[in-house]
């Protein structure tokens, strides 16, 4: 997994980042979405299942 760079940070490198953007968060829920080119065979599958949802 590649690190990304943040600059002008404390920690200027992360292996894993999450962020989520609520107006009520207690309504809300996120799912993780990790920045990397790769992804796990059981994310791969899910999300192919969760494309044709409306």
């Amino acid at each position: 997994m590649r690190r990304t760079k943040f600059p002008y940070t404390a920690k200027t490198s992360a292996l894993v980042t999450r962020h989520a953007v609520s107006i009520d968060k207690r309504r809300a829920r996120f799912r993780q979405d990790l920045i990397s080119l790769q992804r796990s065979a059981t994310e791969e599958h899910a999300h192919l299942h969760h494309d044709h949802l409306p």
